[in-house]
């Protein structure tokens, strides 16, 4: 769904279906999704649409065969369409195609899909890496782990700095990244030093540093010649549900989401507060996503309970 501030728009597959009800004046609802059960990896192109990836099910491909969908929201009524096939489908099942978890858009306006699984042990189903669209929306390759730097197929969050290099954080290759300009053709994936395996489940730009959270600590790396300068605490692990629960607030503070709340922390990496269902209004400590709202400033934290905004 997305609120404008005053009201809500919902897209389902049925007026009050699995999602819950849907009641005018409240909201509005359209049917246009194959199956939204699963949706992740929200992000905006050059034009306004917006992408998710609405997941497939594994032994139910026919019926639930899942996609990658795109919505434009400008027109009225909405206006959608979707990818469900991939040229390469004769070797890989189309449904890995629509296991997103992270996104970005890089500086030329194309999009990266990074990529986990419903069934990751099934080697039928393992995860494929990264996908990658131009601006105008088409497919045009796979970054996989067998042969293009790529550490693992697991990617669980990407983000773009102002120099266009790409940020990836994968569940056990630690933190990788490449650079991408109009001259690119592939990307020359490389790792920060010194290398591990970690499993990071969020990652942000903060100025010349990089933020990442992996399932024990918090990192800082330098963005130039990435190195790790220090390790945070953190008061728990990630979600194993969430989304990207790194983000940077209009005040240059680092937001981190875990499931027992938020810390905050200053640009120098100390601790300005933590937040919870103890103090604050949030519907729950499971933290799923945070995201910044750059028109207003304010602070969007999706928990397992609900929605929940921050004003600055």
């Amino acid at each position: 769904g997305r609120f404008d501030g005053t009201r809500w728009k919902y897209w389902l597959t049925a007026v009050g279906g699995g999602a819950g009800p849907c009641r005018a004046p409240a909201c509005d609802a359209d049917t246009s999704f194959l199956n939204p059960a699963f949706a992740f990896a929200l992000v905006e192109d050059d034009s306004g649409r917006v992408w998710l990836s609405n997941w497939g099910v594994t032994d139910d491909q026919v019926r639930n065969p899942g996609a990658l969908e795109r919505i434009d929201d400008s027109t009225d009524p909405p206006s959608f369409d979707r990818i469900s096939h991939w040229p390469d489908t004769l070797t890989v099942a189309s449904v890995r195609h629509t296991f997103g978890v992270g996104s970005t858009r890089d500086s030329l306006g194309g999009i990266w899909i990074g990529m986990d699984s419903a069934e990751r042990e099934n080697p039928d189903f393992t995860p494929i890496g990264i996908d990658r669209y131009d601006r105008y929306g088409n497919w045009v390759a796979t970054y996989g782990p067998s042969s293009d730097g790529l550490i693992t197929g697991r990617v669980m969050a990407l983000t773009t700095d102002f120099n266009g290099t790409i940020w990836i954080a994968t569940a056990g290759g630690g933190v990788q990244y490449f650079t991408w300009s109009s001259s690119s053709q592939a990307p020359v994936f490389q790792r920060v030093s010194p290398t591990d395996n970690v499993d990071v489940r969020g990652i942000a730009v903060a100025g010349d540093s990089v933020w990442a959270q992996t399932t024990n600590d918090v990192r800082i790396y330098t963005r130039r010649s990435p190195t790790l300068q220090v390790k945070l605490p953190v008061p728990a692990a990630p979600s194993e549900n969430a989304g990207n629960t790194v983000e940077v607030a209009p005040d240059g503070s680092i937001w981190v989401g875990t499931v027992n709340g938020i810390r905050v922390y200053n640009r120098n990496g100390t601790i300005r507060t933590d937040y919870t269902v103890a103090n604050s209004p949030l519907g729950s400590d499971d933290i799923r996503v945070i995201r910044t709202d750059r028109a207003t400033g304010q602070i969007w934290v999706g928990t397992s309970a609900g929605l929940s905004r921050f004003d600055p």
